[in-house]
């Protein structure tokens, strides 16, 4: 299934909002108002609502009995569980994605040399056809996984061990890409599944290093 990325202004509103939220910018039980970020980004206040509804289906804002939007507030132990949630999703599709290959029943997961990091993880959540599973990760690479990736990664200590052994299952069919794109094999599939627990350790590893620098 080819998943199209069309961006409204809502979209681009909820990834700035995401994007400040997540770095710790904006604080946890901070007040959303339309009225206000209207103002400060200058467009109207219909796209406002639609972004403060989609980051709220993100997790990223709570509506209050009062009906007003504030910013949820994360620690580093929640971070460190929402990356770990994905991957161990993103796990389970990379698993059945290879069985199906295996059985011919799958048109697979096609790399070209101009694959990027996350285009790759539209193409996993565009291959599963469990709809709800679809939605989750589709909201989930939208939103954390395309703010943790655009992190820089760790270079020293235990997080740049952990991004090393993350990174390993993409060296392993990267290192084979060709201008033509090709299908995955059923054991790089398996190869890249087995890699999502320390690949997301180290996606929340930078998140809560940048978070860092807001307290």
């Amino acid at each position: 299934m080819e998943i199209q990325m069309n961006k409204r202004t809502a979209d681009y509103i909820a990834d700035q909002l995401a994007d400040q939220i997540l770095s710790g910018a904006i604080r946890g039980g901070t007040p959303l108002k339309q009225e206000e970020l209207s103002g400060l980004l200058g467009a109207s206040r219909i796209p406002v609502r639609e972004a403060l509804q989609i980051i709220e289906h993100q997790g990223l804002a709570v509506r209050l009995a009062t009906r007003h939007v504030v910013t949820a507030d994360f620690s580093d132990a929640h971070i460190r569980e929402i990356y770990g949630i994905i991957g161990d999703i993103e796990c389970r599709v990379l698993c059945d994605l290879a069985a199906s290959e295996q059985q011919g029943e799958n048109p697979g997961i096609f790399v070209e040399e101009t694959l990027t990091e996350l285009e790759f993880h539209r193409r996993i959540y565009g291959m599963t056809d469990n709809a709800y599973v679809r939605n989750i990760l589709k909201n989930a690479v939208e939103c954390y996984v395309r703010f943790a990736i655009s992190l820089p990664r760790q270079e020293t200590g235990s997080a740049d061990a952990e991004y090393r052994k993350g990174t390993e299952w993409q060296d392993g069919f990267w290192q084979k890409r060709e201008v033509k794109s090709r299908q995955l094999s059923a054991d790089e599939l398996r190869g890249a599944a087995a890699q999502m627990e320390p690949y997301y350790e180290e996606l929340a590893a930078r998140v809560v290093t940048e978070r860092g620098k807001h307290q």
